[in-house]
């Protein structure tokens, strides 16, 4: 009984440990791409009933090239959808008059949740 509940919690140890390592290993990525409100795109497209002038925009990242440090490039990225994760890197980047601009970020994609967080960015007028 002993021998099993140790090797349980060995097994658990090294999934916990798995889980870590691969939050942190995440590769920095450079982000080509520029900021949409979804709520006045499916406005537009599909007549939905988005209020962003009484509410504010939802605002969501469209990727346009996305590559690692040696230039290889991800297509699985390219015209993906992602959601700025907010913290103090990300702040000034989600901000509507950012809507008309070409936006670059280094930062890492978490795929499973359709996040990017940013670790830089800066933007340019179209």
């Amino acid at each position: 009984m002993k021998a099993i509940f140790f090797s349980i919690i060995i097994c658990c140890a090294f999934a916990i440990n798995s889980i870590a390592q691969t939050s942190t290993t995440l590769p920095v990525l450079t982000i080509e791409g520029n900021l949409k409100c979804s709520s006045c795109a499916i406005k537009k497209t599909q007549g939905a009933k988005a209020q962003c002038s009484i509410h504010g925009h939802q605002l969501s990242f469209v990727t346009q090239k996305v590559s690692d440090s040696n230039g290889k490039e991800f297509e699985q990225y390219k015209e993906q959808v992602f959601t700025i994760l907010l913290n103090d890197s990300s702040k000034d980047l989600v901000d509507e008059k950012n809507l008309s601009k070409k936006i670059t970020i280094k930062g890492k994609i978490y795929d499973s949740d359709n996040m990017i967080e940013v670790e830089t960015f800066n933007s340019t007028n179209l």
